[in-house]
């Protein structure tokens, strides 16, 4: 055999702030998170197409994780704009991201503690899908290499979550 054929294919990658590499997405996750961007893709002003909304989860270290995370977002924005139709979409994104992002306080309006629950009524729901969710996430950082950065990001989504959970059921 000749070098050439012995060569190594070359992995197709896109570099990432941790070092570790990706070009491109599962089929299976790219798929979810393209029918995530036709649910509410107009609502999200930061990202102005398809393509570049696929791009941003090329570096992300769990897309997996990601990709619950905005699905449960577009189940928020459905739920709440079909309870709520004199509610203006861009209005409900906002505040369901205002929800699970920033610590809530005693005075915060009631809308955003109607998002609190739904979100932790998501997380308790899909306690199974999560946990699945993480496993395809450590998966995927296997074959990436950065299994150590990944696990530790999902100890703490582990942790938070448990959080979660408590709230929903104090």
């Amino acid at each position: 055999m000749t070098k050439r054929q012995i060569k190594k294919p070359k992995k197709q990658t896109a570099e990432r702030a941790d070092g570790v590499t990706r070009k491109s997405l599962p089929c299976e996750l790219e798929n979810r998170l393209r029918a995530v961007w036709l649910r509410i893709g107009h609502l999200i002003d930061w990202c102005d197409n398809d393509k570049s909304w696929l791009r941003m989860f090329y570096s992300e270290a769990r897309p997996y994780r990601e990709a619950f995370h905005w699905e449960a977002m577009a189940e928020m924005v459905s739920d709440y704009t079909l309870d709520h139709p004199e509610a203006p979409p861009e209005s409900v994104l906002t505040d369901s991201l205002v929800a699970i992002q920033c610590a809530p306080s005693p005075d915060e309006p009631e809308r955003l503690k109607e998002f609190r629950r739904r979100w932790a009524h998501i997380v308790v729901r899909s306690a199974t899908e999560i946990d699945a969710v993480f496993k395809a996430d450590l998966d995927l950082a296997t074959q990436d290499g950065s299994y150590q950065t990944v696990a530790r990001l999902c100890v703490a989504d582990r942790a938070k979550l448990e959080k979660d959970k408590e709230s929903v059921t104090d």
